[in-house]
C-alpha cells in the first residue's frame, strides 16, 4: 500500500497523469520526416517546437531541435483522450531565441495532426505510438525549389512551347 501511495505521489509531482490516457512518441525519427526552414532542414539553435491540444493549450514545454530538422523528446500524453483512441492535437514550430513564444513569433508554422494513439497507465509499461508528422513542416514560409527542379521546370516548359510552334507551323 505505501509503496502504491509513493508512486502516485510521485506522478502528482511531476505532473504525470495518474488515470492513464493517450500515448504518441514524440519524435520525427520514427517517420524521418524533417523539420524545415525555407529549403533546408530546421537549424538545432533557436529553433522551437511545441504540442498543444486544438484549443491552443500546451502539453509539456516548449522544446528544440536534437539535430538539424529532427526532434526527440520520448513521448507524450493528449490530455481528455483514453487510450487507443482517434486524437487531435497541434504541432507548432517557430524560430526565436530561448524564452520566445509562438504568438510572439515572426517565423512560424503550424499543423494539425489526427491519428491514433496509444495508451499510458502508470501500473503497466507506456505503449505509444509513432507520431504522424506532417510531410512538409517548414517553419516561416513555402518550400522554394532547388535550382535543378527549376531547370526541370524550364526545360518542360521549352519543349511544350518548341510543340506549339510547331503544331502552328504545320496546320499553315
Amino acid at each position: 500500500m505505501n509503496h502504491v501511495l509513493w508512486t502516485m505521489t510521485l506522478f502528482l509531482i511531476t505532473g504525470v497523469q495518474c488515470f492513464g490516457g493517450a500515448a504518441i512518441f514524440a519524435n520525427n525519427y520514427d517517420s524521418n520526416k524533417p523539420v524545415y526552414l525555407g529549403a533546408g532542414h530546421a537549424p538545432v539553435p533557436n529553433t522551437w517546437l511545441q504540442f498543444t491540444t486544438m484549443e491552443g493549450t500546451p502539453i509539456g514545454a516548449a522544446f528544440g531541435l536534437t539535430e538539424p530538422g529532427m526532434f526527440d523528446i520520448g513521448f507524450f500524453v493528449v490530455p481528455g483522450a483514453s487510450n487507443n483512441t482517434a486524437v487531435s492535437f497541434k504541432l507548432q514550430g517557430w524560430v526565436g531565441t530561448n524564452g520566445s513564444s509562438f504568438a510572439s513569433a515572426n517565423c512560424k508554422c503550424e499543423a494539425t495532426i489526427h491519428q491514433m494513439a496509444g495508451s499510458f497507465s502508470p501500473s503497466t509499461m507506456p505503449s505509444p505510438v509513432a507520431l504522424k508528422m506532417p510531410d512538409h513542416f517548414i517553419i516561416g514560409g513555402h518550400y522554394t525549389p532547388k535550382p535543378f527542379t527549376l531547370a526541370l521546370i524550364g526545360a518542360a516548359l521549352l519543349i511544350g512551347l518548341g510543340e506549339l510552334i510547331w503544331q502552328c507551323r504545320r496546320k499553315h
